[in-house]
Formats: C-alpha cells, sequence, structure tokens
C-alpha cells in the first residue's frame, strides 16, 4: 500500500538556529536538479527531491555536516559542553560578581584567574565562532552563531587587551553567557528530543528477532533476514515481526500502537495481522508478507517524518522575519554603541549594550514555534491512527467548514446485504448469473444470496457504470440494475419499491425480455460511530453533506440515519469531483472517501481524507489517512489540527513578543548581558515546552 510521498532526507550537524536552516534551504534551492526542498531546523533534516551527492556537497561546502548521527549522540554532546561551562562559568561568576553581590571579598589581580575560567568556555564553544565567522565571510549572510561570535568574541578580546593594561575586564561577560547559551542548547536539545518520541517508539515497536520455520525447524533470526513467503511462529504476549497472513491459529491482537483502537482484535486464517503489533494469549503461524521498508509500520514512519519535514503555509512569515532578521539585529547593534558612545558613555558600558543587543535578539524561538508543534502533533496523529501527508494539510483543516462524506464504505460498512426480495428465486438467478464477474460490493451481496445456486454464464455484457448492467443468459435478454437504467430502457417501475427504499435499502431491478420480474432490497449497515462523528462537527458549526450514486429515496434514508441533511444524490464516479468543485466556491472543502472512484474527489477537494481500510487509490490520493474506518477519528484529525495551530500561533505570538520587548531593552542598556544570555536560552526552551503541552490535549 503505497502511502508516502518519495522524497530524499539527509542529517544535518551544526545547525543552531532557522537562519542556519533557511541559508542551507535557499543555497539547495538553486542547485539545478534538487526539487521541492525543505530545510526543518527542529528535527535537523533537509528533505528534497534530486541527487543526494549533490545536496550533501553544498550542505559541507556551507560549513555545516551531513552526518549519520544519532539524535542521541547529538544530546549527550550538548549535555557535556554545557557541564564543562558550568564547572569553569561558575567560579568565573562567583570570582567576577561575587565581590559586588556581597559574596567573597575582592580578588586582587584577577586576571589570570578569570582568563584561565573564561577560555576553557570559549573553547568547548568554538563552533560558534567557525560557523559565525565563515556563513559572514563565506556566504556574506549572518545567522545566530554571527551574533554570539561578535557578542561574547568582542567580550573577550577586549578583556584580554584592557586586562594586560591594567583596565576594567568582562571575561563573565563573554564565559557566563556562553554558559548560558549552552545550557539553553542542551535544554533545547532535550525539548526538541521528546518532540520526535512519537517517531521513535513507532520505530522500536518492531521486535529484533522472529521465530521462523524452515524445513520443519523453528529458527531465531534477526528481523532483517526474514524474506516474503517465509512462515513465521507468534507465540503469547510477543511482538509481530512483519506484515503477513495467518496460516493456522486464532489469538486476538492489540494493534492499537497502530491504529488507536483500544480493543483488541481477533485475528484467524487469512486474516492480515501488522508487525510491531502484540500478540494476546492465542499462538499462530502466518505468511511474512511485506518486510524491511515495506512494512506498514515503515511507511507509516516514512509518512509521518515527511509530514514532519514538510512546512505549514504559517511557518512562511516566520522564515520571512528570520531571513532578514539577524541583519537588521547587527545594524541595531552598532546602533547601540554608537548612540551610547556619542552620548558620552563610557566604551565599556557602550560595548556591554551592543553585546546584549547581540545575544538577546535569537531568531532560534521564531524559528523553532512551528516545526516543534508540527512534529509533535503529527507524532500524536500517527499513535492514535490519524496519518498527515503533509503539515500545509495539517494548518488547512483546521480552516475546513464543509465536510463531503462519501456513502458507500464510509458512512455505511460497505459489506451489503440482500434483506429484501421481491419476486421468486428467478429474480436471484438472473441477478447474480449477470453479476458474477462483478467487483462491485451490492453484486457481492447478491452473489452471496444465491451461493447455492447453480448459475448461468453471462453473454454480450455491456457495463453501465453507476446504473447497472445488461447482457445475455440463456438466450434471455437481461438487465440488472438501478430504477435509472430501466427507466431509460422504457419499462415501467413497480410502485412498491418506494417503501422499501424509504428504509435506506439499494434496490436492484431485475427485468428478463424487457418485463421485470422482481427486485432486491440491499441494506449497508451504518459504521458504528458515524452518527457521531456528524453529530461533533456540526456542533463545531462545519456544514456536512453526503455524496452518492444511490437515488434520491435511498441517500436520504441513510443521511437521516446519520443525521445529514445536505445529500447529493444520483452522482455518477465521474462526477463526485465535479461536485466537490463546486462545493469549494462555498469555503474550504474536505471529502472523506475509501474507493477507487473516490479518488479524483479526494484530490480535488482541499483536505482528502482516506480511509485506511479502503483502495490504495484513494489512500496514495488522501492528504490525510485514517487507518481505520471509524469516522470519529475525522473529529480526532480536525482536533489535532485545529490544537496544533493554536499551539503554532501561540509560540510565534511569544516569540514575537519576547523580541519586541527584549531587544529595546536591551539597547537602552537596561539588560546585563548575562541576563540577556539567560533570558534568551530560555525562551527557545519555552516555545518547545509549549509544543510538548500538545501531548496533554485530547483528541
Amino acid at each position: 500500500m503505497a502511502i508516502f510521498l518519495t522524497k530524499q532526507e539527509l542529517q544535518i550537524k551544526g545547525m543552531h538556529c532557522t537562519s542556519c536552516a533557511l541559508n542551507i534551504e535557499n543555497k539547495l534551492k538553486k542547485v539545478e536538479g534538487l526539487k521541492n526542498v525543505s530545510v526543518n531546523f527542529a528535527n535537523e533534516k533537509a528533505y528534497f527531491e534530486g541527487s543526494v551527492s549533490k545536496a550533501t556537497k553544498i550542505i559541507n561546502e556551507l560549513g555545516y555536516n551531513v552526518t549519520s548521527v544519532k539524535s542521541d549522540d547529538e544530546l549527550l554532546l550538548a549535555r557535556n559542553k554545557f557541564l564543562i561551562s558550568l564547572i569553569f562559568g561558575i567560579p568565573l561568576f562567583i570570582i567576577s560578581m561575587g565581590p559586588m553581590l556581597g559574596l567573597i571579598p575582592m580578588i586582587e589581580n584577577n586576571f589570570l584567574i578569570e582568563l584561565a575560567l573564561a577560555t576553557p568556555i570559549i573553547i568547548v564553544s568554538y563552533k560558534f565562532y567557525i560557523q559565525g565567522i565563515k556563513v559572514a565571510f563565506k556566504n556574506k549572510s549572518a545567522n545566530m552563531d554571527t551574533l554570539i561570535a561578535i557578542g561574547t568574541g568582542t567580550a573577550y578580546v577586549y578583556s584580554i587587551l584592557n586586562g594586560l593594561l591594567g583596565g576594567t575586564i568582562y571575561f563573565e561577560s563573554a564565559g557566563v553567557l556562553l554558559m548560558f547559551i549552552l545550557m539553553g542548547k542542551y535544554l533545547e536539545a532535550r525539548t526538541k528530543h521528546s518532540t520526535g518520541n512519537a517517531i521513535r517508539e513507532l520505530m522500536n515497536l518492531a521486535p529484533d528477532k522472529a521465530v521462523i520455520v524452515r524445513k520443519g525447524k523453528e529458527l531465531t533470526v534477526n528481523i532483517n533476514e526474514v524474506i516474503p513467503g517465509d512462515i513465521l511462529l507468534v507465540k503469547p504476549g510477543q511482538r509481530v515481526p512483519v506484515d503477513g497472513a495467518i496460516t493456522s491459529g486464532t489469538s486476538s491482537v492489540d494493534e492499537s500502537m497502530i491504529t488507536g483502537e483500544s480493543m483488541p482484535v481477533l485475528k484467524k486464517k487469512d486474516d492480515e495481522v501488522i508487525g510491531g503489533t502484540i500478540n494476546g494469549r492465542g499462538v499462530f503461524y502466518y505468511k511474512a508478507l511485506r518486510v524491511g521498508a515495506d512494512t506498514y509500520l515503515a511507511r507509516i514512519v516514512k509518512l509521518v517524518d515527511n509530514a514532519q519535514g514538510s512546512k505549514a503555509p504559517i511557518q512562511k512569515l516566520a522564515d520571512k522575519v528570520s531571513g532578514i532578521f539577524v541583519p537588521i539585529v547587527l545594524l541595531i547593534a552598532l546602533s547601540s554603541i554608537t548612540t551610547w558612545l556619542l552620548l558620552g558613555s563610557k566604551l565599556s558600558f557602550s560595548l556591554m549594550t551592543m553585546i546584549s543587543v547581540l545575544v538577546i535578539a535569537c531568531p532560534c524561538a521564531l524559528g523553532l514555534a512551528t516545526p516543534t508543534a508540527v512534529i509533535v502533533g503529527s507524532g500524536m496523529g500517527a499513535k492514535n491512527g490519524v496519518l498527515f501527508k503533509t503539515s500545509e494539510k495539517l494548518e488547512i483543516l483546521s480552516k475546513v467548514k464543509i465536510f463531503v462524506f462519501d456513502k458507500t464504505g464510509t458512512l455505511t460498512k460497505g459489506s451489503p446485504v440482500v434483506t429484501h426480495l421481491s419476486g421468486d428465486e428467478k429474480t436471484i438467478f438472473y441477478a447474480a448469473s449477470a453479476e458474477r464477474f462483478s467487483e462491485h460490493p451490492l453484486a457481492k451481496a447478491i452473489i452471496d444470496r444465491a451461493k447455492n445456486m447453480k448459475l448461468s454464464k453471462p453473454k454480450n455484457f455491456k457495463n453501465y457504470p453507476g446504473m447497472g448492467v445488461k447482457c445475455t443468459i440463456n438466450g434471455n435478454n437481461v438487465l440488472v440494475g438501478s430504477e435509472e437504467l430501466m427507466i431509460k430502457n422504457k419499462l415501467k417501475i413497480p410502485n412498491e419499491i418506494i417503501t422499501i427504499a424509504n428504509k435506506a435499502k439499494t434496490i436492484v431491478l431485475v427485468s428478463v425480455n424487457k418485463k421485470i420480474i422482481g427486485f432486491l432490497g440491499i441494506n449497508d449497515p451504518i459504521k458504528e460511530g458515524s452518527k457521531e462523528a456528524i453529530s461533533e462537527l456540526k456542533n463545531r458549526g462545519a456544514s456536512v453533506y453526503m455524496i452518492t450514486g444511490d437515488n434520491e429515496i435511498t441517500a436520504r434514508a441513510v443521511a437521516n440515519e446519520v443525521g445529514i441533511t445536505n445529500v447529493i444524490s444520483k452522482v455518477k464516479p465521474e462526477d463526485k469531483a465535479k461536485k466537490v468543485s463546486e462545493l469549494k466556491k462555498q469555503g474550504l472543502t474536505a471529502f472523506i472517501g475509501d474507493g477507487v472512484n473516490d479518488a479524483p474527489a479526494l484530490a480535488v477537494s482541499d483536505v482528502g481524507i482516506a480511509i485506511g481500510s479502503g483502495t490504495d487509490v484513494a489512500i496514495e490520493t488522501g492528504d490525510v489517512i485514517l487507518v481505520k474506518g471509524d469516522l470519529r477519528k475525522v473529529l480526532s484529525a480536525v482536533k489535532l489540527s485545529s490544537h496544533t495551530i493554536n499551539k503554532v500561533k501561540q509560540n510565534l505570538f511569544w516569540a514575537f513578543f519576547y523580541n519586541v520587548i527584549a531587544i529595546p531593552a536591551a539597547f537602552m542598556g537596561l539588560l546585563n548581558p548575562v541576563i540577556a544570555g539567560s533570558a534568551m536560552a530560555m525562551s527557545s526552551v519555552s516555545v518547545v515546552t509549549n509544543s510538548l503541552l500538545l501531548k496533554f490535549k485530547k483528541i
């Protein structure tokens, strides 16, 4: 089942803010052969279509590194850097600031002591200087590293030169400031690591080992040694290694980690099982069908990763601001030192205001505002059986006010049964014989009803899409289909079909030699949860429609049962997309469907929501996939979309608000560089922490 777009991705080491990500993204977009480029600062990845070697070369030339280093290793490195800065930074702070705070007496000739304490912190922070200088000179641009390099580097060099001349030193403005910045990077790494927990949890669902049966013997092998066709044994409490179909045995399987459904599902012979799900108390053997990257679990992980790497429209504002933010901050910083010097202030004070401006104006919080919320939101969706293909659709769904539901297989179970017969057994015989080679759900219901009959082979078969079939059976001309097909052939319709149709039954009429000999009433049971989902959507102010090829009477009966008042009936499969396009003129529209004939409507809608139990074509076309057919998951998707975008807006507000307040305060000399550094560090942490609060929302 194809459920994701094919994209290349590279893990990037060395990005310190959204300006870094934008710099890489803009350079990659200019490379011939690279398309659909997106660089995500939050999960430190570049996504694109095209040559991996070309992209790797550009990224490395920019001063960043394409790496296979795991996020756990990055987190450990960030922690170690912070601990080193803490070991030297605390004594540095006490020696330099202690006398003013009354903690310790003044230490005479402390120049060498402070230099010795500040230098190790400068050394472990060397990448700020390398990246900042390289970006500034080689790429003629600036990023957060540039701001940090100029701010702390100026304080450090100034202190050395002034200290050698017996003047005032400000090593704490460099060393302690970097300590707070490294603390912020470590806390940011920890919280960013937490946002990606959903994907890591999904990846860890698949067991490392599998028990396979070869030549009558049970062998324990590594999971990557399993090939399609292998027979595997799953014992009580074990995880299913790969996707497959049961060959013998029965058991209840917990699929909640994949589908979000809490109740275990009974599995028997020929039923499919999904890799990563947990077996209950039974024992079963099954045949491996999909392994490695082809398993359902691997595809879900890839799908979620692609969604997290894509950019929501709301992020464009943050990207535009971040693109011009750092150069503007540099100008403000230069203006601050110039202004205070012209006003007659000392060089040391003027220098401190410049450093404060450079450090306080970190664009990291702005760059993290959208992607961290998207990462948490899409991860939550994956754990609850709701898969978003892109963050763009995650945002758009929160604004959708028109929901259009397909009927068969979406609102209903898609497994119709014959519940009424008007006429004798010949009606069933001719109907089943005519439909014996059809794959349509209604045809299947008719054939199931005639399973004990010996059917004839139809000749001169002709299909009328959305209406029925025409053929010759045992020399008789037979029509099987809808009222519309009979009228088209100038046949009189029995009055009693109105009564049957009013009971939410689809009518299939049977004509032999231009005479209607009877008809079948076929009922497709409503899915559990359909009525509840429709009611909740309407309570949220949405307009809900049902679209179907059924006649008006049958369509109304089903619509009334689930609580839909807007019904579009007698729609041919090829016209569904046209009807959805017409509704789009009234506002953003989502279409929910499951069949092959739903694919065009899924594609043309603003958000296509595909039922995961439906066809591959529908799932490939949809923007959102509901792993199971429960329509209450539509509501879950809407809620998740709203919660996520609300978090993004909150994050952007606080990121903008922080800079609007902090930069003027630093310019006016109201913020010490050390305080500015700690505030800058915590701004990013607060944004990511706010995104993590999404996990406590109910969907």
